[in-house]
């Protein structure tokens, strides 16, 4: 951008009521912060779309207002909350049926166990497979395990057994769903 003649800088001095009239550094805090004159005075200086790299980001609007970025968050929440509140109750039921600290542990670990040792591997695997694949078996698996532990009762074995399977599922879903972002979100709103 080149910069404006003396009589521009003067008309944008006086339409942004500046006490001095030929400042040289007037355009480039215009257009560097976006700013607009006065309301019902349009000026060479409006509002332009910002270059970043090679891609122009227009006025930003809530990511959430794209229908398949919100589907995915919807269900990523969804999953997370649910996830959260079922080993919660699952805790709470086994302490009640066992009174075991050492039975609270190993549905914890049953959980946490895969997780840790198994999150690189997830990753890799979920690379080489279709993602919307990797999201849709690991989500249906997990219902039926959730089912499952809805029909268990309180038989500890089968309610550890049925969380470890869980936690699998969960090891494959995270990065799936991590890497279906990029896919789904323009490159500027990423």
């Amino acid at each position: 951008m080149g910069r404006p003649a003396r009589a521009a800088i003067a008309e944008l001095a006086a339409r942004y009521q500046l006490p001095f009239a030929q400042p040289d550094w007037l355009p480039d805090v215009i257009a560097r912060y976006n700013l607009t004159p006065p309301p019902g005075r349009p000026g060479p200086f409006c509002r332009r779309p910002r270059r970043m790299g090679g891609v122009t980001a227009k006025r930003s609007v809530s990511i959430l207002r794209d229908p398949a970025f919100a589907r995915l968050w919807f269900i990523a929440a969804s999953t997370q909350v649910g996830g959260n509140m079922a080993l919660y109750a699952l805790t709470i039921l086994v302490f009640a049926t066992t009174r075991s600290n050492a039975a609270v542990s190993a549905l914890v670990m049953s959980f946490l166990i895969p997780t840790i040792v198994l999150s690189a591997v997830a990753g890799v695997l979920v690379d080489r497979l279709n993602v919307r694949w990797a999201m849709i078996v690991p989500n249906a698996i997990r219902t039926l395990l959730t089912l499952g532990l809805a029909l268990a009762g309180a038989n500890v074995a089968l309610l550890l057994v049925l969380n470890l399977g869980i936690s699998l599922t969960t090891v494959i879903l995270t990065p799936a769903e991590a890497s279906m972002i990029p896919r789904i979100v323009p490159k500027a709103q990423l």
